[in-house]
């Protein structure tokens, strides 16, 4: 296992060659996961994680034997590029339909660690501080509190403090996959707004207090920033999360 994963890692950077055997996909996809929906009851479906014409990082922290970087904890050594997710009907290996997983920022390329260290964040098959292994991204769980594991998470590490995360599952009344939207009511010392995005700052990595229910704070005080604190709930109308986000002033002397 050592030997392999040590060759997996010194592979050439540059595009891979095509992986897809699912014809509506186009020629140059990737496929970087497939998880069947058959434990959670829908034997004729699957969700397909893949990438356009991605690019090899191996992780340069691990070859020189030096830690990771903050940002490397959601990583490791990664495929680079335009990410999708596909939901396929598993009789005829027809896409029924197909998302863009944009980043945090908006632009159409994402990090997927193809083998990472052990983490929070992504399962490993070997639970190693010190040995890369394959990482599962889509391990389906019941994020929305309705009893059925079909929503997996995406983990983006902005540094050593800001984790952004994202939520994509399938909705079996729309039979579709669909990135998860979170609304919330932001209240700062001296103004209030609403902010609707696909992104929430360590929403996913948090325990739910109760089924489909988030309540946790983030403190960057000492960076000079607030004390958030979010109440969130998803909505089963509006197939969406809705909640509050408090922000506290930052410490005093801070600009």
């Amino acid at each position: 296992m050592k030997a392999l994963t040590m060759f997996l890692l010194l592979l050439p950077c540059g595009p891979l060659a095509r992986q897809s055997n699912i014809p509506n996909l186009p020629k140059d996809a990737y496929i970087v996961e497939r998880r069947p929906l058959s434990v959670a009851g829908y034997p004729k479906r699957e969700l397909v994680l893949w990438m356009l014409h991605p690019t090899r990082h191996s992780s340069s922290h691990i070859r020189n034997g030096d830690s990771y970087a903050c940002p490397d904890m959601t990583r490791g050594s990664y495929l680079s590029g335009p990410l999708r997710v596909s939901l396929v009907n598993t009789e005829d290996s027809s896409v029924l339909n197909a998302i863009e997983i944009k980043d945090y920022e908006g632009r159409d390329s994402f990090d997927i660690p193809f083998a990472i260290l052990k983490n929070p964040f992504y399962r490993t098959t070997a639970e190693s501080k010190s040995r890369e292994s394959k990482p599962t991204i889509m391990a389906l769980g019941d994020y929305v509190g309705l009893g059925k594991p079909l929503q997996f998470a995406l983990f983006q590490a902005l540094g050593c403090m800001g984790l952004q995360t994202a939520l994509i599952g399938y909705e079996p009344g729309a039979d579709r996959v669909q990135e998860y939207e979170t609304v919330l009511r932001v209240s700062e010392p001296r103004r209030a707004y609403t902010d609707r995005n696909k992104w929430v700052d360590y929403l996913w990595s948090e325990k739910p207090v109760e089924p489909g229910h988030w309540k946790y704070r983030i403190d960057y005080r000492g960076r000079c920033g607030f004390l958030d604190s979010y109440d969130i709930r998803f909505v089963p109308t509006t197939r969406r999360f809705e909640g509050t986000l408090k922000r506290s002033a930052p410490e005093v002397g801070c600009k």
